[in-house]
């Protein structure tokens, strides 16, 4: 509305240099920099102005495709410790730790209440969640290949 913005004859050259190639490690170019060339040409006006024009003209990029980390039956499985505040029926809360395996592939999981995340609690959950899955003899034998 108005008056058009001191900024505005400024518009091919900043799409000009918003197109211009840079090296990955450079990123998009910075509303900064183009701020100070445009000063550098002798634009007196506001910065805000010229930030709005880059975010308003700058190219939109594509949104980037999610990619699934799939693998075969029995190639990966996923381990990790968490906790979540439960309340109890009575009103009462506690901080409750688990411990949770999940196949890749077929995405089963065990769950486990834990006391800690010491190295012990991972390798004793870890064999309990081989067993719920099936991976193992009753004597420990899938312990060594």
């Amino acid at each position: 509305m108005g008056r058009p913005s001191p900024v505005s004859q400024y518009e091919a050259q900043i799409l000009e240099w918003l197109q211009e190639p840079r090296a990955p490690e450079d990123g998009l170019i910075k509303g900064q920099e183009i701020l100070a060339r445009l000063r550098q040409q002798g634009y007196t006006g506001g910065k805000s102005a010229v930030y709005e024009l880059v975010r308003r003209i700058r190219p939109k990029e594509p949104p980037k495709p999610i990619l699934r980390f799939e693998g075969l039956p029995g190639e990966f499985s996923q381990h990790d410790f968490g906790q979540r505040w439960v309340t109890f029926a009575d009103g009462t809360r506690k901080l409750v730790r688990f411990f949770a395996s999940r196949l890749k592939y077929s995405r089963f999981v065990d769950i486990q209440i834990v006391e800690n995340e010491q190295q012990e609690t991972v390798v004793r959950s870890l064999l309990k969640g081989f067993e719920h899955f099936g991976g193992g003899a009753d004597d420990g034998s899938f312990l060594t290949t």
